[in-house]
């Protein structure tokens, strides 16, 4: 069937109702069951599932895995030779963190199927559930006309990776008999006229978490003739019918063992599905996109989490989506105007206070290579005064008891009676930020704010750790401590909970929580904070530059076709950011449209709520903001219209 658009697919199991999972956790637990009730709830089940894919608008569809308690371990029931449930392993990435994984069971909720070991030969032994899920899928793929039907079937590595070996000789020989037995089921799958999928996370998850005891290079070894094995059971199918799926789990945890891609490519590209589907979105492997770039993928080889074509999406995607982003009654071209003129404003401001801190004898109308020289002067001055290596936490530390004394002094808001917790930044997300604010969600409000504040990576040469602190130099961590905590995004979210409607607090707007952190570093610049210091001012407006050229890259990028080289022009110049920085932000203005629009724009709507209470006289700073931030954390525009009164529109 030919298509003119994108395929949209998944990688099989899909949440269950509750009726079915009744009848697997019968099942599972050797209970008593009505075979009938379970065949009809499994046939309900599968329908239902199938009947939601396609109205989503999914292509490629399963039966969710419906009938299957795990996809790594359903196939106890249906061969011999396993038994007994063997303690699960922790993952070689969660073992050091014993709190997280107390809260993550109780986030994910206890997994009940058993682990059991090959403890006899393994041969099939019970057909009748292959069977019932063809004939359902069959059954729900004719109601409901999918463009194409896929099945899941565990390969061979990763049923040895959940059910250890304690019958045959080797692992190899185990591996080759799940193998020879598997067979039958694959095939059955094709001749039914599915696609079918073998999972594989024994090549990427298994290394951390089923095989986790291996060497390297023995896992390698181990990988590679699982493949083999896999090649040989689908020596009847042919590729174009086969897809194979690789993962590293898809939990929330650190992920710092898992196996670099570049390692395992090879053996991926040796099996023979010729559809390969990966977690292209893990923030743990997103940049290996390069791997892939760079690997020599075969012509018959298909990459599912794949698109080709320009990253541009056009002023007309652009502007339509822009209106969901913001909620906002400013137009692409007016945000375009105000950043603009806010680039020329701005750079203005840091000229005037960068003469004086260098003592430069410059005109007061530069060109433009003067004040270009002038302010980067003045910055390297920032630049110079910055934490030791091993003190940016303490540091950081010492500037929010400073910002907290600060705020509190000048009464510029009410400050939460909740605490806030000081932690260093989790090794998994270190190097990137120097801070960032976790505060609880509305619908847990009871849990603490963390700031967490990164060190300087252990592996780091002395060359990235100056490059780190030259942007987070004592006075930017003050800066983004404001952002970040006090009186930014931990006070701001803090009163977004007190909101009576959790509808407001719940469905928060991007561009009013971004738009308050910045408009809280003008406030606390612009009040005195850090002791005067006009080279605080300078470091945040050099901040605030980085926010306004956010802007103007996020729509030139995408619908003016700015270039690479004209947009690190635009922050490495125009906007005084470190190369490295400025790289990162090319890669996230290519891969996202619009969210980089809703910090400056966010200031300018707080900035414009600002402007309109004060024009009403009797303006009290401290009643002012304990007031806009009393409606949760809407779209600014119905902050306003709450707060002044206007109709709602």
């Amino acid at each position: 069937m030919p298509v003119n658009r994108i395929l949209t697919t998944h990688v099989g199991s899909l949440p269950r109702g509750e009726a079915v999972v009744d009848q697997l956790l019968l099942k599972e637990r050797g209970e008593p069951i009505d075979i009938a009730l379970f065949d009809s709830t499994m046939r309900e089940g599968v329908s239902a599932v199938v009947r939601q894919q396609v109205a989503l608008g999914i292509d490629s569809v399963s039966d969710g895995e419906t009938s299957k308690i795990s996809y790594a371990t359903y196939m106890k029931d249906r061969l011999s030779g396993f038994g007994g449930d063997n303690e699960r392993q922790i993952a070689r990435d969660l073992q050091p963190f014993a709190e997280f994984r107390t809260r993550m069971a109780v986030f994910a909720g206890k997994q009940s199927f058993k682990r059991q070991a090959c403890v006899g030969p393994i041969a099939v032994i019970e057909r009748d559930s292959l069977r019932k899920d063809l004939e359902n899928l069959r059954a729900a793929a004719d109601a409901h006309r999918p463009h194409e039907v896929f099945m899941n079937s565990a390969s061979p590595g990763v049923v040895s990776a959940f059910q250890p070996n304690r019958y045959y000789p080797t692992h190899e020989a185990y591996v080759e008999a799940i193998g020879a037995a598997m067979q039958e089921e694959y095939e059955a799958i094709v001749k039914a006229g599915f696609k079918l999928q073998v999972d594989c996370p024994d090549l990427a998850m298994a290394r951390h978490t089923g095989f986790q005891d291996l060497s390297e290079g023995d896992f390698l070894k181990r990988a590679e003739h699982q493949v083999e094995v896999l090649n040989h059971a689908l020596r009847n199918v042919p590729a174009s019918a086969l897809r194979m799926h690789v993962c590293w789990g898809n939990y929330e945890g650190p992920h710092d063992h898992d196996i670099p891609l570049e390692k395992i490519l090879r053996l991926v590209l040796k099996a023979k599905p010729a559809a390969i589907l990966f977690e292209a979105s893990n923030p743990r492997h997103a940049h290996e996109w390069t791997v892939w770039r760079d690997a020599k993928i075969p012509g018959d080889k298909v990459l599912v989490p794949g698109a080709k074509g320009d990253f541009r999406i056009g002023a007309k995607l652009f502007d339509e989506k822009l209106v969901f982003t913001l909620n906002s009654k400013l137009s692409r071209k007016e945000i375009r105007a105000r950043a603009d003129k806010a680039i020329h404003d701005t750079r203005a401001q840091m000229y005037a206070i960068a003469k004086t801190a260098v003592k430069a004898n410059a005109p007061d109308a530069p060109d433009a290579a003067t004040q270009q020289k002038v302010i980067q002067q003045a910055l390297d001055i920032c630049y110079a005064d910055r934490p030791a290596r091993d003190a940016v936490v303490a540091t950081a530390k010492s500037l929010l008891a400073k910002a907290t004394d600060f705020v509190r002094a000048k009464q510029i808001i009410t400050l939460p009676d909740a605490p806030v917790d000081i932690i260093v930044m989790p090794k998994f997300q270190q190097g990137v930020a120097a801070a960032y604010c976790d505060p609880p969600g509305p619908l847990e409000k009871h849990l603490k704010t963390f700031y967490a504040v990164s060190p300087i990576p252990d592996g780091w040469s002395k060359a990235q750790s100056d490059s780190f602190l030259k942007e987070y130099n004592n006075r930017g961590l003050a800066d983004i401590t404001v952002h970040e905590a006090m009186p930014g995004h931990y006070v701001q979210l803090w009163h977004s909970n007190k909101c009576p409607s959790m509808v407001r607090a719940v469905l928060g707007s991007g561009s009013f929580v971004e738009g308050w952190a910045v408009y809280a570093e003008n406030v606390m610049a612009d009040a005195g904070f850090y002791d005067g210091d006009p080279l605080y001012k300078l470091a945040q407006l050099k901040v605030y530059l980085r926010t306004i050229s956010n802007a103007i890259l996020d729509q030139a990028i995408h619908c003016d076709g700015m270039s690479e080289g004209d947009a690190m022009q635009l922050m490495t110049e125009t906007a005084f950011q470190e190369e490295r920085e400025a790289s990162g932000k090319w890669d996230r203005a290519r891969l996202s449209a619009t969210q980089l629009s809703t910090y400056f724009v966010g200031r300018q709507e707080h900035d414009g709520l600002r402007a309109r209470a004060e024009k009403k006289g009797g303006f009290n700073q401290k009643a002012y903001h304990d007031q806009v931030l009393s409606y949760g954390s809407p779209p600014a525009r119905y902050a306003g219209a709450l707060m002044f009164g206007d109709p709602i529109t």
